[in-house]
């Protein structure tokens, strides 16, 4: 289960929720179009805090997730086909990966901060996108560090068959 879940909304706005020490499924988890998850917090919550699956022309913004350890807990996950989203202003602390995409397009992710104790601060998966490569994704302006500071790397990985990537204007410890 979720905290809130809604499947094939239309114009869905998600906004100033908090949610506190949970073990439930995906904490808010949309699909849809126009989704939008605005100004939540969620503290040690189950899996995956943020999730989309599926949501077309979507914004995550504005939300606090820290110490979200579960399993496959990643901070924000946007996966099965989204497009045309936007991550901004988000702060992600201690979650496995703060932003995971996959077989989706269009990202315009800016002015977030993702911290990690060290490895990615951004992943993105394969599969395929509506026939086709997954891609289209812009990064820019936003710090991703690692908490380690002896052995620590934040970094950007994205899978092979993501295309028209731009990744620009960030703080990175480091990016492959």
């Amino acid at each position: 289960g979720s905290a809130v879940q809604i499947g094939g909304g239309h114009d869905v706005l998600v906004e100033a929720n908090s949610v506190f020490r949970t073990s439930i499924g995906r904490v808010l988890h949309l699909s849809g179009t126009n989704g939008r998850l605005i100004n939540n917090t969620v503290i040690r919550g189950g899996r995956s805090p943020l999730t989309f699956f599926s949501v077309k022309g979507g914004v995550i913004s504005g939300n606090t997730l820290i110490d979200n350890l579960g399993e496959h807990s990643n901070g924000i996950t946007t996966y099965l086909e989204c497009e045309d989203i936007e991550i901004s202003y988000n702060f992600v602390r201690n979650s496995q990966i703060p932003w995971t995409l996959q077989a989706s397009r269009g990202f315009h992710a800016h002015h977030n901060i993702f911290l990690v104790k060290s490895g990615n601060a951004i992943a993105g998966w394969g599969g395929t996108f509506q026939g086709g490569n997954p891609g289209e994704v812009l990064i820019e302006h936003n710090t991703l560090l690692s908490e380690d500071n002896v052995n620590g790397l934040a970094y950007i990985g994205l899978n092979q068959m993501y295309e028209d990537v731009e990744v620009r204007n960030n703080i990175v410890n480091s990016i492959s």
